[in-house]
């Protein structure tokens, strides 16, 4: 199971950094929007992420697939 965060109007691609509410046991937190950078990782102190497989990437949104992912 996912967590959808959606906010009207922002555009997450010209987002550098943001500081969640709650980081303990944060590990990925990235906005998807107009080809961002799927590997791009803004949870505090975390390294950049891997992608693996072939997710599909929307307008403000990325589709994973189990059976492709």
């Amino acid at each position: 199971m996912g967590t959808t965060i959606y906010s009207p109007g922002i555009i997450g691609n010209k987002y550098t950094g943001y500081l969640p509410v709650i980081t303990d046991g944060l590990e990925y937190l990235n906005f998807f929007a107009d080809g961002a950078d799927l590997t791009r990782n803004l949870a505090p102190g975390k390294a950049a992420a891997s992608v693996v497989g072939s997710p599909v990437q929307g307008e403000q949104s990325i589709t994973c697939d189990s059976l492709t992912n």
